[in-house]
């Protein structure tokens, strides 16, 4: 494969810095590339007037050289980065496609639904939408208190039972009076909205706080 050529490449070209496989691609894209054509006839008496001034010290063109390697190298990596992005985009297309342009995850797939239930001290409000990799959830709890260990569990017209999320209630709780504030928390299952029937929030030993129904 022929060498990436850049039209930055004209200086080194004409101080002979570059090895013999950059000057020979330098010099093809020459023959096409007006700009350096006309760039090139303005540096022809540089490597005269360089001649006539000191050799610098060997440390001082060592480190310049080693920067010009190095800026070289990070030009090439930056390259090979774009390059590999453009591969990913060609391969996973569809995929990132959908990711770039939906700004959203959440946006809603299907019509978003909002369900509210109470069952004794315990209440619910949940958020659902139906998105492209499932259901999303977005659930507000209150009328709890701890220690507890709670899940958020979809149940579909088979009878599956599918975990959405899971948390744990302190002693102080969520919406009681010891703290206003209920527990905020978000969700998701891989099922299709149209097949959950219910949402149930239930402790860890099997007990049902509160079910919501569309």
């Amino acid at each position: 494969m022929r060498p990436l050529v850049e039209h930055t490449d004209l200086g080194a070209y004409v101080l002979g810095a570059l090895s013999e496989q950059e000057s020979e691609a330098f010099e093809a894209h020459l023959m096409d590339c007006a700009d350096c054509q006309r760039e090139l006839k303005s540096f022809a008496g540089l490597p005269d007037l360089l001649d006539q001034l000191p050799a610098p010290e060997d440390t001082v063109l060592t480190g310049l050289l080693d920067r010009v390697a190095r800026e070289r190298r990070k030009r090439k990596r930056t390259w090979l980065v774009a390059a590999a992005a453009a591969v990913v985009l060609i391969v996973a297309g569809p995929l990132v496609t959908w990711n770039v342009l939906s700004s959203d995850p959440w946006a809603p797939w299907t019509t978003s639904r909002e369900l509210s239930a109470r069952q004794g001290e315990v209440w619910a409000n949940l958020e659902v939408d139906g998105v492209p990799w499932g259901t999303g959830v977005r659930l507000e709890l209150g009328g709890v208190t701890g220690p507890l260990t709670c899940g958020l569990y979809a149940v579909t017209k088979s009878g599956e039972t599918r975990a959405m999320m899971d948390w744990t209630v302190p002693p102080y709780g969520y919406g009681v009076p010891s703290q206003p504030k209920p527990l905020v928390a978000s969700g998701m299952a891989a099922l299709k909205l149209g097949d959950i029937t219910r949402y149930v929030v239930r402790t860890s030993d099997g007990r049902d706080l509160v079910i919501l129904e569309p």
